[in-house]
């Protein structure tokens, strides 16, 4: 099995709007890659459909792709390797997705302390990996520790062009930790969201813009720009449903528009 074509296989099926396809493709070659006994390839494709199903909320399937990713990592001790940490990367963002954020830290933890013993985590890996963990810290309520990874966040991903829209997201995910301090402070906030914003002018599609979307929408919200925030919420839906379907994202988003939407007509009445 040769693991480059089936993954070039897959995103090909991906990019076509196919995903029901691609996924039943990737289960087929897990399947196989299992009964053939070729783990590193098994490996590599759970790892895939962990984030697959992550992306769709469907956990419980995210689960048991998580569990045998984790099986195959101990049982070959291959924790200090790309594919052993893209596995604690993948299990601590379901993790986080089931809202257990003191369990996704830990395995995040686990990969900064590998990257500072390899020296990359100025790399863009680490400031990946910052990003993610500033929001498990603000989920567990640590405002400073999650606006010291932020900040560490920005510090590595401005300084790589390329990544753009990472470093939006770290943007992004700063507002939300000034907005959710003792003291909130929606001025900066605002003014975190339009950096992120100014990252997308020019530039093709990311996921990423679905989020920074959203959280604009709220700063809009909490500045009681009604009319501006329901029409944020409206692109950041029509976003997220362009990448990940009707997800838990998009159910909140619609959640939160409908909200503002009876407020804008109580006004107008």
């Amino acid at each position: 099995m040769v693991i480059k074509d089936i993954l070039e296989k897959s995103d090909a099926l991906f990019a076509a709007g196919k995903q029901r396809e691609a996924a039943a493709y990737l289960e087929e070659q897990a399947s196989l890659a299992q009964s053939e006994e070729e783990w590193e390839t098994e490996l590599s494709i759970i790892n895939e459909l962990m984030g697959y199903y992550r992306s769709i909320s469907q956990l419980s399937k995210a689960w048991d792709y998580a569990f045998r990713a984790m099986q195959i990592t101990e049982e070959n001790a291959i924790g200090d390797s790309a594919e052993g940490i893209t596995t604690y990367l993948n299990v601590a963002n379901v993790y986080r997705a089931a809202g257990q954020a003191k369990e996704a830290l830990s395995h995040y933890q686990k990969v900064e302390e590998i990257y500072c013993k390899q020296g990359v985590e100025k790399e863009y890996r680490g400031g990946a990996l910052y990003n993610n963990m500033s929001v498990a810290y603000l989920e567990l309520g640590k405002s400073e520790d999650a606006m010291r990874y932020c900040e560490k966040a920005i510090d590595v991903l401005k300084a790589i062009p390329e990544v753009w829209d990472e470093c939006a997201a770290a943007y992004s995910n700063l507002a939300g930790v000034l907005l959710g301090s003792a003291e909130p402070d929606i001025v900066k906030a605002d003014a975190c969201m339009d950096e992120a914003l100014k990252l997308f002018e020019g530039k093709g599609d990311s996921t990423h813009f679905c989020s920074v979307l959203a959280m604009k929408a709220y700063i809009a919200y909490l500045k009681k720009d009604l009319q501006g925030s329901l029409e944020l919420y409206e692109k950041a839906m029509n976003e997220t449903m362009k990448y990940f379907g009707r997800n838990a994202d998009y159910e909140r988003l619609e959640r939160n528009y409908k909200g503002v939407q009876a407020l804008l007509n109580g006004e107008n009445r």
